[in-house]
């Protein structure tokens, strides 16, 4: 896990992403009391917890992988990772951001005409360009915000 790699400073937010790469990787789901970083809720809940060990003092907010069709060879959709992820986060208590939620997150990656418009490439389901990021700026800023908003209202 790379987070140990990061700098040792304080900082406010920490956002990390998962769950494509997974899917990709054929990484099994796992348990909710997974420790093994074999596993994806394994390894969030690792990464959850260091994070929390290394920045105790910083707003930790995940984000789902976009939506996206198919089914990897073990049987899992990246939906699968989407609601593991969102289950290790309602349990441990961190904020996470759906971003496969077109409603959302404004991105659809299931729909050729976004991906033509909004992604790297119109075969490309994971990477936005340029005007990709100008659509999802504002959805996760705000997200962001009422985040570290309410986080430092406790």
């Amino acid at each position: 896990l790379r987070y140990k790699e990061m700098a040792n400073n304080n900082p406010d937010i920490v956002v990390f992403e998962g769950g494509k790469n997974d899917f990709n990787k054929k990484t099994p789901i796992g348990a909710n009391d997974d420790t093994s970083t074999k596993t994806f809720k394994g390894a969030l809940n690792v990464l959850i917890d260091g994070l929390r060990a290394k920045y105790p003092n910083a707003v930790l907010i995940a984000v789902t992988p976009w939506k996206v069709a198919g089914t990897n060879d073990i049987g899992n959709t990246v939906s699968s990772y989407a609601d593991a992820m969102r289950e290790i986060c309602a349990l441990k208590g961190v904020a996470c951001f759906s971003a496969d939620d077109p409603a959302l997150s404004g991105v659809d990656m299931t729909d050729a005409a976004f991906r033509a418009k909004y992604s790297m490439s119109a075969s490309d389901v994971s990477h936005l360009n340029l005007a990709g990021h100008k659509l999802v700026l504002p959805k996760f800023e705000k997200f962001i915000a009422d985040t570290y908003t309410a986080a430092k209202a406790n």
